[in-house]
């Protein structure tokens, strides 16, 4: 009680991140994509923090069903972490555009960067994501890594709505995972406990990727 240790709400706030802060309400009403992209972009893209250390916090999106009809771009060092698959659930309905894509260090605010820019040092890395569904109610990817490293993916429920006789679609796939060329490529990434469901390809790859680790996955 002697040597208190003072500290002002923004630094307690930025500890951990609620998506609720940006507005995110998890209700199925909302359109969450505008906000969602705000988020990430003012956590892991804004002038003033990126590419410092401690910028790399995690976004927190508690229990709810989030419906986005854009893609949502993931930059380096981005952590999401929901309250568990089924019961932090990212939805779209949207034809033709992934629901989460990487993009490299060069992305800035509302810019993501094309892949082609890509090289081995700005390439997508420390990526998490955790505790998750990501479901699609019609034909579409639901996760792409583009040149992705040293990322892990825990408890991540990809779900869409493809059943026994239905046409094979290239474009309906779960995760797809996709290098530049065979310099600047995905590996090590680690999936523990993701479930795949409903696709004509549930993990689909046709590049050089290096050792991605599958654990408890189905």
């Amino acid at each position: 009680s002697g040597t208190p240790v003072t500290r002002t709400l923004q630094d307690r706030l930025d500890d951990f991140v609620n998506g609720k802060a940006f507005g995110l309400t998890g209700e199925v009403t909302q359109i969450a994509t505008e906000r969602l992209q705000t988020a990430i972009d003012q956590l892991y893209l804004n002038d003033a923090v990126k590419g410092s250390i401690g910028s790399r916090v995690t976004l927190h999106l508690t229990a709810g069903e989030y419906i986005i009809d854009d893609t949502i771009y993931i930059p380096p060092y981005l952590t999401i972490l929901g309250d568990g698959s089924d019961k932090t659930v990212i939805r779209t309905n949207t034809l033709g555009k992934p629901m989460f894509q990487t993009v490299n260090s060069t992305s800035t605010v509302g810019s993501p960067a094309s892949h082609a820019t890509t090289t081995t040092l700005n390439q997508a890395t420390n990526i998490s994501l955790k505790g998750l569904t990501l479901e699609t109610t019609v034909i579409n990817k639901c996760l792409v890594l583009d040149s992705c490293k040293e990322s892990s993916f825990e408890d991540i429920k990809f779900k869409g709505p493809w059943v026994t006789g239905d046409a094979i679609d290239s474009g309906f796939i779960g995760l797809e995972i996709n290098s530049l060329n065979g310099t600047v490529e995905s590996k090590d990434l680690n999936f523990h406990g993701c479930k795949f469901n409903g696709f004509s390809y549930g993990v689909y790859s046709d590049w050089d990727i290096h050792n991605c680790n599958w654990k408890e996955c189905s």
